[in-house]
């Protein structure tokens, strides 16, 4: 997201916080009442498909912008720390997923999932669905395999499994 786009979705959650953070003092009575018509209320949330905000959340905002003595910044969502990487899958089952790859090139992903099912190479509690695969496939260059020249291939793999085992 860029920083214009941060700004559009730290303005907007102000415009829903603004009544509890400026102007006069509202008693509780009005407060529960203006969280009440702003949570039932369907608003268009900038860069979201979402169209209600809970009571939580307009909470959450009301507080950071409080903690920050009105630093519009402080509304600013947050980047995740972890994307780009795989929230389904742990690193130690990419790393055979990676490596049943090696051995099975042609495998079709159904195919491999399967595999490391019976082999027991899924972290217990993990479950491999298709999309799953075929997205961490995909961002490590694996779906096109079959074709490709060996070594390289080979010597790409064996990137992608130093890469998951590296000590961070």
């Amino acid at each position: 997201m860029t920083e214009d786009e941060k700004m559009q979705v730290a303005v907007f959650r102000f415009g829903v916080i603004g009544d509890f953070v400026t102007g006069p003092q509202m008693s509780r009575t009005e407060k529960r009442r203006l969280m009440m018509e702003k949570c039932v209320r369907k608003w268009r949330i900038p860069f979201s498909e979402k169209t209600r905000i809970g009571k939580a959340t307009i909470r959450r905002w009301i507080r950071l912008y409080s903690k920050s003595n009105g630093d519009l910044k402080s509304l600013f969502p947050k980047d995740r720390s972890d994307q780009g990487k795989s929230r389904a899958m742990d690193d130690d089952t990419c790393s055979s997923l990676v490596e049943s790859r090696l051995q099975m090139p042609a495998a079709t992903v159904p195919h491999l999932i399967e595999q490391m099912n019976r082999r027991k190479l899924v972290t217990p509690g993990i479950v491999l669905n298709n999309s799953t695969v075929y997205r961490f496939l995909h961002q490590e260059n694996l779906m096109t395999i079959a074709g490709g020249k060996p070594h390289l291939i080979a010597l790409h793999l064996k990137c992608i499994v130093y890469e998951l085992h590296r000590p961070i």
